[in-house]
């Protein structure tokens, strides 16, 4: 398997602990397995329709007013048409990044809550040039690229008009196994 990096518009715990309507557990209190089915899980169901929302609005000013949201095989996808080409880019989803096992990440300390704004496979945004979504964008956006900074701030502006909390999101590149 490959490793990579994203970028993510992260969150710190406490503002997740926020956003987490149900019961609150605290993720030094508990395994991993069991934060994500009782924090993540929920969290999700509760915020992926609006970062649909978001990403697909986004989607539409900034390639095509025609992009819609379809089912591929067991995933669900944004298509659209870009300068580039058409692009099948995988939508914003809230995840909880992490892996124990292959790249050492302690539970919860290296554990990243957020939206991935670059991705492996399909292109999420920043990476829509690579029809296979690609780690190259990450070194591209720390070097003062206005054009994908422009993006970032996209991103963010349409999450935050849907998720307030996300005002208070970080960018950062987490490293991720494939």
């Amino acid at each position: 398997m490959a490793y990579g990096n994203e970028v993510m518009l992260a969150l710190r715990w406490e503002v997740v602990r926020e956003l987490a309507t149900g019961a609150w557990i605290d993720p030094h209190t508990v395994d991993e397995a069991t934060f994500r089915d009782h924090v993540v899980l929920p969290l999700r169901r509760q915020l992926n329709p609006l970062l649909l929302e978001a990403h697909l609005q986004i989607i539409r000013t900034r390639f095509d007013p025609n992009a819609r949201v379809t089912q591929a095989r067991v995933i669900q996808l944004i298509v659209a048409q870009t300068p580039q080409g058409p692009r099948e880019f995988s939508p914003f989803t809230f995840e909880c990044v992490g892996e124990q096992m292959e790249l050492g990440d302690r539970w919860p300390d290296d554990y990243v809550c957020g939206v991935r704004l670059s991705g492996r496979y399909y292109p999420v945004w920043l990476d829509w040039e690579d029809p296979h979504g690609g780690g190259a964008v990450v070194y591209t956006c720390w070097i003062d690229d206005s054009g994908l900074r422009a993006m970032m701030e996209e991103a963010r502006t349409a999450i935050v008009a849907r998720i307030p909390e996300f005002a208070r999101a970080e960018y950062i590149v987490k490293m991720t196994f494939y």
